[in-house]
C-alpha cells in the first residue's frame, strides 16, 4: 500500500460506527482474516475448521451478499491481495503425520467475489507452519511462510511469474540457529520486500532479537533491536522509502507497545523509531494508509485476559492525531483484527467472542470515518 498523506484530511475528526456480525464460527477456530478492498466495498476473507469463506460487504462493513466456503481450511496461514481484476490467495495447511496428509504451500486465483478460479501447490510444510504473506508486482507474486520443520522455526519464500507458468524457488531467508516470526511482504518499486523478526535467548534467559528486511539487493538487513519475543512485523510504502511496524517492550519491563521505524531507498535505517501504542494481544497489528493520514489498528490486553482492538491515527510526520479509538464491548474479548480503506473510511474485521465457554467465534466489522469541521467527509 501507498501511504499519500493530506494533513487537512488526517487532522479531520472520527469515530467509530456501530458493529455489524458478519460471520458466526461455532467450533470458535477463526483464523486468518484478510480484507480485500475493491469497487464500493470490501471482501472479507476467513478460515476456520470447515473451511476457506469469502463474503462481500458494503462500504459500511455490511453484507452485500452471502458467505461462501470457496475452498479447504488454511490451517497454516492465509494471505489475501488484489492482482488486477481478480484476488491472489495464499494459503497454508498444516501436515497431519497421524493422517498420513502432507502439508502445502499453495496459491490459487479468484474473482473479485471470492469464487476460485485455480489452485497451484508450491511447496510442502511441516506440523508447525504459521504465518503467510503475500506482495503482487509487474505479473510476480512472492509469497513468504514460517515453517518449523528444523529446530527452529524459518521464513522461506517464493515467487510465481508468468501467471503462475514458472515458479521461483522456494528459497531460506532467515538464520537457522534462530527462531523466526511470522513475515510480511510488500511490492516496493521493482521488487518485493519481505520483512521478519529472529529471536533468541541470552545467557540469563531473556529474549533478545532484530527485526530484518530482505529485498534482493545482498544479505537481509536488520532494522530494529527487539526485547519481546513475537515483534511481529509489517510493512508500508513511503515513497522514497518504507515504514517497517513492529511491536516491542521498551524499556524490558512494560507491556509491548507498536513501533515505526523509517526505512530509506537504499534500505536503510532513516532515523530513530516512533513509538504509538499498546499493541500486546494476539495477532500482529495493521498497518495502512486512510482518510490523508496513517492507521494502525492493533489488538490490546486490558485487564489480565481480556481484549480489545485500539485504533490510532498519525499523520505524515508520524505524529498522533487524536486518542486511540477502541473497540472494545464488556464481556467480550478479541482474537485478532486486520483492516483496510474503503473511500474516506477504515473498515476493521474483528474475530470476537463473548468468553473462555463461548465455543463460537463472531467475526463483527466496524469503520472509523473521518468528518471535516462542516460534517462533510473528506
Amino acid at each position: 500500500m501507498q501511504c499519500a498523506c493530506d494533513d487537512s484530511i488526517a487532522s479531520a475528526p472520527c469515530a467509530l460506527a456501530e458493529s455489524h456480525v458478519v460471520a458466526v464460527a461455532q467450533s470458535g477456530s477463526v483464523g486468518g482474516l484478510a480484507l480485500v478492498a475493491g469497487g464500493a466495498g470490501a471482501t472479507a476473507w476467513w478460515t476456520d475448521d470447515r473451511g476457506l469463506f469469502a463474503r462481500p460487504l458494503d462500504a459500511g462493513g455490511g453484507a452485500a451478499g452471502p458467505a461462501r466456503r470457496v475452498g479447504t481450511g488454511c490451517s497454516g496461514g492465509l494471505a489475501v491481495a488484489s492482482v488486477g481484476r481478480r484476488v491472489a490467495v495464499a494459503c497454508g495447511t498444516r501436515a497431519d503425520p497421524q493422517r498420513g496428509r502432507d502439508g502445502s504451500i499453495a496459491i490459487a486465483w479468484a474473482r473479485p467475489d471470492g469464487v476460485l478460479t485455480r489452485w497451484q501447490v508450491l511447496d510442502r510444510s511441516g506440523v508447525d507452519t504459521d504465518g503467510l504473506a503475500l506482495a503482487a508486482r509487474d505479473g510476480t507474486l512472492t509469497v513468504a511462510w514460517r515453517d518449523a520443520n528444523g529446530a527452529h522455526p524459518e521464513i522461506w519464500s517464493a515467487d510465481v511469474v508468468d501467471d503462475g507458468e514458472r515458479e521461483l524457488g522456494p528459497r531460506l531467508l532467515s538464520s537457522p540457529s534462530r527462531s523466526a516470526g511470522s513475515p510480511s511482504a510488500i511490492a516496493w518499486a521493482d521488487r518485493s520486500v519481505i520483512a521478519w523478526a529472529e529471536t533468541w535467548s541470552d545467557g540469563a534467559f531473556d529474549t533478545r532479537g532484530e527485526v530484518l528486511i530482505d529485498d534482493g539487493r545482498g544479505a537481509a538487513r536488520p532494522v530494529a533491536q527487539t526485547t519481546f519475543e513475537d515483534p511481529h512485523p509489517i510493512l508500508l510504502r513511503r515513497d522514497p522509502g518504507l515504514l517497517v511496524g513492529f511491536r516491542d517492550a521498551r524499556p524490558r519491563d512494560k507491556r509491548p507497545r507498536f513501533f515505526l521505524q523509517r526505512v530509506d531507498s537504499l534500505g536503510q535505517i532513516a532515523g530513530d523509531a516512533v513509538r504509538v501504542g499498546r499493541a500486546d494481544g494476539p495477532g500482529g497489528a495493521t498497518l495502512l494508509p486512510c482518510a490523508g493520514g496513517i492507521t494502525v489498528v492493533a489488538p490490546r490486553f486490558y485487564g489480565r485476559r481480556d481484549v480489545l482492538i485500539g485504533v490510532h491515527r498519525l499523520d505524515a510526520e508520524l505524529g498522533r492525531i487524536s486518542g486511540e479509538h477502541q473497540l472494545y464491548e464488556f464481556g467480550v474479548t478479541y482474537a485478532g483484527a486486520t483492516a483496510a480503506c474503503v473511500g474516506s473510511s477504515v473498515l476493521i474485521l474483528a474475530a470476537e467472542r463473548t468468553g473462555d465457554r463461548d465455543r463460537a467465534a463472531r467475526l463483527v466489522t466496524t469503520t472509523l470515518s473521518c468528518k471535516d469541521d462542516d460534517g462533510s467527509e473528506p
